[in-house]
C-alpha cells in the first residue's frame, strides 16, 4: 500500500511539470497558430523529462544520494555553486510566474485585478508551506528496491503531464484554429471551452489554472528548498 501511495503522489508531482501556467499558455498559442503541427515538440520533450528524472531517481537510489549532493562531492562546492545559483533563479522566477496564474485565474473569477491577489496567494503558499506536515515526501531517497516505482513515476508522471498539455493543444487546435484567433490573453484561451461547456467554460478554465498553478508554485518552492538544503549538506 505505501509503494502505491508513494507512486500516486509521484504521478501528481510529475503533473506539475505540465498542468501549469506556462504549458498551458504555451500549448494554447501554438495551437491557435501552427494547429497540430508541434504535438510532436511536446512528445519529444516528455521522453527527455521522463528519461532525466529516471535517471535522477536511479542514481540517487543507487547511491544513497540525492542530485544536489553528489554534484557537491563529486566537483566541490565552488563548482555546486554554478548550477546551484541557475537552478534557484529559475525556481524563483518560475514561482512568480505561477503565483501570477493564480492570481490571474482569481481576477477571472471576480473580475477584479490580478495585481491585487499576487500578495494574498503569496501569503497563502507561503502560510501552507510553513504550517504544513510534508513528512509523506521526506522519506529518504528509495534504495534499489524503488527503482520499479522511479520509473514508473517517471514515465506515467511525465506522461500523463503531456497527455494534459497534448489535449490543450489539440482542443485550442480544433476550436480556435478555424477561426484564426491570436490567443493574447487568458481570457481568449478559455473559448476553447466553450462549444463544450457554454457558459461554464470561463469558470472551469479558471479553476483548472488556478489549481494547477498553485500546486506547481507549491512544488516549486519545496523543491528550492530541499536542493538548497541538500547541495549545503543539511539533509
Amino acid at each position: 500500500m505505501k509503494k502505491i501511495f508513494n507512486l500516486a503522489l509521484g504521478i501528481v508531482t510529475s503533473i506539475g511539470g505540465f498542468a501549469e501556467v506556462g504549458s498551458i499558455s504555451t500549448s494554447v498559442q501554438a495551437a491557435a497558430e501552427f494547429r497540430f503541427s508541434l504535438l510532436w515538440a511536446v512528445a519529444a520533450a516528455t521522453l527527455f523529462v521522463a528519461a532525466l528524472a529516471e535517471m535522477a531517481g536511479r542514481m540517487a537510489a543507487v547511491s544513497k544520494r540525492p542530485l544536489a549532493a553528489a554534484v557537491r562531492e563529486c566537483f566541490g562546492f565552488h563548482f555546486q555553486i554554478i548550477p546551484l545559483s541557475a537552478e534557484l533563479g529559475t525556481d524563483m522566477l518560475l514561482l512568480t510566474a505561477e503565483l501570477g496564474g493564480v492570481a490571474i485565474a482569481i481576477k477571472m473569477l471576480t473580475g477584479i485585478g490580478f495585481q491585487w491577489w499576487i500578495l494574498p496567494v503569496g501569503l497563502v503558499a507561503w502560510l501552507l508551506l510553513w504550517l504544513g506536515n510534508f513528512s509523506v515526501i521526506e522519506d529518504g531517497v528509495g534504495s534499489k528496491q524503488d527503482l520499479g516505482i522511479n520509473r514508473l513515476t517517471a514515465w506515467l508522471g511525465m506522461g500523463f503531464g503531456s497527455t494534459v498539455a497534448m489535449g490543450c493543444l489539440i482542443t485550442a487546435a480544433v476550436v480556435l484554429g478555424p477561426q484564426h484567433v491570436k490567443v493574447d490573453t487568458y481570457e481568449q484561451a478559455a473559448l476553447m471551452f466553450v462549444p463544450v461547456y457554454g457558459r461554464w467554460a470561463v469558470t472551469l478554465f479558471a479553476l483548472s489554472l488556478g489549481i494547477g498553478c498553485f500546486g506547481a508554485a507549491v512544488e516549486i518552492a519545496l523543491n528550492s528548498g530541499y536542493v538548497l538544503g541538500q547541495a549545503l549538506g543539511w539533509t
